[in-house]
């Protein structure tokens, strides 16, 4: 379920893909259908219905097994609940910039045009229990041909759905209810709303049964089969974060919260800012119970034991403390050190900002170094090896105009206590090292990228001495990567990563001071320019043909 991510900056935890959809902001306001808006008291002569107290809204995909999982619960508690539950279902399966061809050719479009036909034939209740003949007994897998089966068991006149099949009618509301759920951010199915909030939890009869009970606490509405469904306890959900943090990549959890409480809705969660007592507290109850100290995190009050789909999701990053558990959400703001540029001596030592030595290797607090190129990579992303062509022509370009840059290849990965470690394992950190020493050996002219250039075209090849230059000498840099100087170097190089807070490959520094993040060779000289003087600034590099796919900034992070 999550994906620890221990680089500053970034989220501890990466959700399942529905976490997407919460971002969306997906709304159920605009997804009633006509046929919706038919009464709900209407039915097959079915009991008188009660009044409704849920209303679920699900984003079914044609052909989808786990769309079918869903409806085999869902379709059966909207009968036994008699009107309790007021259940929609729509369509997704594009996105709004992907609009295809609803071909009846297509066995996926005609069987979900014909559900869409049924509903727009009928009133609400019966199109359901239409729906649950083709579910409870699979026969949506052919729903093309064996609706006419379920029409005829609830009484439907299939004349008036073959009409609309034939004509245009069900593909267009097919159309029209995708691109509803298009527009909306939705495009992952099944994807379930009650009562406006998603629903991440297990597709169970009593689980599912708990939030459409409970989500609402109208007591005057809610259903008989609510009788004998324990009604879920409510606990607190503190988020301590800084206020004085404004960095949005380190500190604006908007997303995970949304997620969160999707996972958890009985969580009720209140902000506490690290500056008061109750925030001091807090911190200091977490650093204690586990090896974190950076915010921010979430302190719920529950221990979890009894819920199974949290545990899953969130289990592995637990903090443990008295009755609760600490969630940390990011692992980059520290609260306790200097705030680099507030004119605040925020850690009470006497230094303030860039005397403080915490921030003497921050951007902000760096010095700048005229006409000077950092490109921050991993040896074996595959982006950094993507950029290598652009980054080559600018070089060759700057030199055109004898207008050279000194350009520096730096390291991202982790130094703990002198073992070094990278994303793609030690054949990594032993590339790393060796272009580290090349580079340090033969830096006249940045020749040395010769050899990043060469390795960039077979980054998975371990043959790296057929990519030395005649100049360069295997015994130097072999003596250089067994001995301690290119340890020394890589461990300057993942500070000075680490320190910038340049942790993902690739990015650039220009001139020792300045973050840029561009993929294209024009583009680098325009950042370049910005903070240089150059004839060669006047003229524009034209674009290649390879660099047409780079201009998304894909990074290994």
């Amino acid at each position: 379920m999550g994906v620890l991510i221990k680089r500053a900056g970034r989220f501890v935890f990466a959700a399942v893909s529905i976490f997407v959809l919460v971002s969306c902001g997906a709304s159920k306001k605009g997804t009633d259908t006509a046929n919706d808006q038919k009464n709900n008291s209407a039915d097959n002569g079915a009991d008188t219905l009660v009044p409704v107290h849920s209303e679920a809204t699900v984003f079914i995909m044609p052909g989808c097994p786990h769309c079918a999982t869903a409806l085999k619960v869902l379709l059966p508690l909207y009968e036994e609940s008699n009107g309790g539950i007021d259940l929609n279902i729509e369509y997704t399966g594009f996105s709004s910039e992907n609009v295809p061809d609803l071909s009846l050719d297509d066995p996926l479009v005609a069987g979900a045009s014909a559900q869409i036909c049924v509903r727009e034939t009928v009133e609400k209740r019966v199109w359901l229990k239409f729906m649950n003949c083709l579910f409870s007994e699979d026969l949506w897998k052919s729903a093309e041909t064996s609706w006419e089966q379920c029409a005829k068991e609830n009484n439907i006149d299939t004349r008036e759905v073959t009409k609309c099949l034939l004509g245009n009618d069900g593909r267009e509301a097919l159309a029209m209810s995708m691109m509803r759920a298009a527009v909306e951010g939705i495009n992952a199915a099944p994807t379930l709303f009650i009562d406006d909030s998603l629903y991440i939890g297990p597709l169970q009869r009593d689980a599912l049964l708990t939030r459409f009970c409970y989500n609402n606490e109208n007591s005057e509405t809610i259903f008989k089969q609510c009788d004998d469904i324990e009604k879920p306890q409510k606990f607190k959900a503190y988020v301590l974060n800084d206020k004085r943090c404004l960095n949005k990549d380190e500190c604006n959890v908007d997303e995970e919260l949304d997620f969160l409480k999707a996972l958890i809705p009985d969580a009720l969660f209140e902000t506490v800012d690290y500056s008061t007592p109750q925030g001091k507290e807090l911190y200091e109850n977490m650093t204690e119970s586990g090896n974190v100290k950076t915010v921010p995190a979430v302190y719920f009050e529950t221990d979890f034991k009894n819920d199974r789909n949290a545990q899953m999701a969130l289990g592995k990053y637990f903090i443990p403390f008295e009755n609760g558990v600490f969630v940390p959400l990011r692992l980059s703001f520290d609260p306790t050190k200097e705030i680099c540029g507030n004119s605040i001596d925020d850690d009470d030592n006497g230094n303030i900002d860039c005397d403080d030595d915490y921030c003497s290797g921050k951007m902000e607090c760096r010095t700048e170094v005229s006409k000077s190129i950092d490109l921050f990579i991993m040896s074996k992303c595959p982006y950094a090896a993507m950029i290598a062509p652009a980054v080559d022509r600018f070089l060759k370009h700057m030199d055109k105009f004898s207008s050279p840059v000194t350009l520096k290849l730096q390291f991202i990965g982790e130094d703990d206590n002198g073992e070094l470690r990278s994303m793609h394992g030690p054949k990594e950190v032993e590339e790393d090292m060796r272009i580290a020493c090349i580079q340090e050996l033969y830096p006249e002219k940045n020749r040395y990228f010769e050899y990043f250039m060469c390795r960039a075209r077979d980054m998975k090849s371990d043959d790296w001495e057929s990519c030395l230059s005649s100049f360069m000498k295997k015994n130097k840099i072999e003596e250089c990567v067994t001995g301690t100087k290119g340890k020394e170097l890589l461990q300057e190089s993942f500070k000075l990563a680490n320190d910038t807070e340049l942790m993902a490959s690739p990015q650039m520094m220009i001139n020792n001071k300045f973050k840029v993040d561009v993929r294209i060779a024009n583009d680098i000289l325009k950042q370049f320019c910005l903070k240089n003087s150059s004839p060669a600034c006047d003229e524009d590099i034209e674009k290649s043909i390879i660099e047409t796919d780079l201009e998304s900034p894909a990074r290994c992070e």
